[in-house]
Order: C-alpha cells, then sequence, then structure tokens
C-alpha cells in the first residue's frame, strides 16, 4: 500500500518581544485527506539561532459534524480529548525547524537536535523522542547544506486500550539560505517498525508488526 500526503502551511512573521527574536503566526492551508484544520492557529516566539518559545495552539481541531448533539457525555469527552491530541502534534510539526548551536560550524562539524513531545492524556496520549544529528557538507553562493541522521521512539495509547510503538532510523539532507537566514529544503528517508497491542473490546482487533518506508519533503518559499 502505497500513500501520497501533501499539507500546506502558512507561515507570518512579525515583529517579536524583544531583539533577535520574530513572532511565528501559522495556519494549516491544506492537508491530507481534505481536513479543514483552519479553525487552528499556532504561534510561538522565533530565535535567529532557531529556538521556539511560548509554542501555543488556539481553535479546535475538530470538524464540523452533524448528529453530534445525540452523543453520550462520555464519548463528546472521548473526542475531545482526540482531537485536542491532534492539535498538539499539529503543533510540533508546524515548529519543526532545527536550532543551531552558539558557536561557529566548519565543514565537517555536526550538532544535535532532540525533541520530545508529549500529548492528550487520560484514556489517550502520545509521547515521542526524536534525535537529529546535522553535519555541515558544503557552504556555496549563500546556501549551507547538512546531512542529517535521525532516529525516534513513539508510544500512543488508544482509547480502546490498544499501545502502539513505533521506531524509526532513517537519514536526509537540507539546505539552509544564509542569506535569508530561513530553511529552504528538507528531504528525509526513513523506515518504521511498529508494534500495535490488541484493543479491549474490539473482536478480531489483535495487533501486529507493521513495517513502512516514509519519503517527506518540506519545501519553503517566500511570497
Amino acid at each position: 500500500q502505497v500513500n501520497r500526503n501533501k499539507t500546506v502551511i502558512g507561515y507570518k512573521i512579525s515583529a517579536g518581544p524583544k531583539k533577535g527574536w520574530v513572532r511565528v503566526t501559522a495556519k494549516i492551508l491544506s492537508a491530507a485527506g481534505g481536513m479543514d484544520l483552519k479553525q487552528m492557529t499556532f504561534t510561538g516566539d522565533l530565535h535567529t539561532s532557531g529556538e521556539i518559545r511560548n509554542k501555543k495552539v488556539t481553535g479546535s481541531a475538530a470538524p464540523q459534524m452533524a448528529g453530534m448533539e445525540g452523543m453520550t457525555p462520555e464519548m463528546k469527552a472521548m473526542m475531545a480529548q482526540s482531537y485536542q491530541f491532534m492539535a498538539d502534534a499539529w503543533k510540533e510539526m508546524v515548529f519543526w525547524f532545527p536550532e543551531f548551536p552558539e558557536e561557529k560550524l566548519d565543514i565537517g562539524d555536526e550538532f544535535e537536535m532532540t525533541r520530545k513531545m508529549a500529548g492528550g492524556g487520560g484514556a489517550m496520549g502520545m509521547t515521542a523522542v526524536r534525535k537529529e544529528v546535522y553535519t555541515l557538507e558544503d557552504v556555496s553562493d549563500g546556501l549551507a547544506y547538512f546531512s542529517v541522521k535521525d532516529r525516534s521512539v513513539s508510544q500512543m495509547q488508544g482509547a480502546m486500550g490498544g499501545k502502539t510503538k513505533t521506531k524509526t532510523a532513517g537519514k536526509g539532507e537540507t539546505v539552509f539560505d544564509l542569506k535569508d537566514g530561513m530553511w529552504m529544503e528538507v528531504v528525509s528517508r526513513f523506515r518504521s517498525s511498529t508494534h500495535m497491542g490488541a484493543m479491549t473490546g474490539m473482536p478480531g482487533a489483535g495487533g501486529g508488526n507493521f513495517e513502512s518506508r516514509h519519503i517527506n519533503k518540506i519545501t519553503i518559499e517566500k511570497e
């Protein structure tokens, strides 16, 4: 099975809280599967080094669906928790920018970036840890080229009791525009190994192990 998904995110840059910082406001303009996520607004303070603080998401990821008024309070609470989990996950994907080290980088130097995520709560939740190693390969014509290696482990607790654990390992390359101070392109290729536990109260939902390959490409264009 092959899936191809495309997401478009719009970023607006405005004055930050102090020198060296800008305020980033983002909207998901279109997402895979025709999901309408425009009601969410993401904000954060971004430093010239790539450090991000005060990441927030406002608005709900819940779609407008008919018949929700007839749901039980328990079902409504479960759905609200699910959509909050989705919003938390999107927040981390929107603010994906790596943070540069303070010291100057020469060709062959590398720096590490560790990302941690926790979302949801109660009957549903997710935790993830991702480690990326960036190596500066070349600088030419105002562009810095990096190779990247990354590994991650994530665990998800489903509403029906099923637990999922995924391990990934991959590599890729990135391009940074030194003149504009922004990433231009990120390409990563990785393999995932997923173990899905059985869900309680769901006959036939016995879980299993799954292998997959992924190619992610991010491009940034200025208006």
